[in-house]
């Protein structure tokens, strides 16, 4: 409100005194200079751009779109390693004509590895819902 009021009476003043233009100049490239083309938190001394704002708008989720990007719910088990590892590579034992118990415990061996990539997966999602939160990028609710 107070730089408001002192732009006016800049202008006031430069209407009425031709020589006083220099000075609404020179308020005129001050007010400028406090509106950024960033929006950071903390900052006091600088109000952002309207594109600043729009841009950093656009970014954000729709509350229909948080509700739909949650944390993954559910128990896995296994150890989460940060790798990913290719379980089409598992081969069953008896070659081309295995036993009924060979495919059993390929197929159980198989399950284990799966779950343990989705746990890997389930992780990394939740991670980074986590992250985009904390950066206010995505609605907490």
């Amino acid at each position: 409100m107070a730089f408001s009021q002192d732009l006016l009476n800049r202008l006031t003043i430069a209407l009425a005194e031709p020589a006083a233009a220099n000075e609404l100049d020179e308020a005129v490239s001050t007010a400028n200079a406090s509106i950024a083309q960033t929006i950071t938190n903390g900052v006091t001394t600088s109000a952002p751009s309207q594109d600043a704002v729009f841009d950093a708008l656009a970014l954000k989720l729709t509350a229909s779109q948080a509700a739909n990007v949650v944390a993954l719910a559910g128990t896995l088990t296994g150890s989460v390693t940060g790798t990913m590892v290719d379980v089409a590579a598992d081969a069953c034992a008896g070659g081309a004509t295995p036993a009924a118990s060979d495919v059993d415990t390929c197929v159980a061996s198989l399950a284990v590895e799966v779950n343990l990539q989705l746990k890997e997966l389930q992780t990394k999602v939740n991670e980074e819902i986590a992250a985009l939160k904390t950066a206010l990028i995505q609605a907490s609710a």
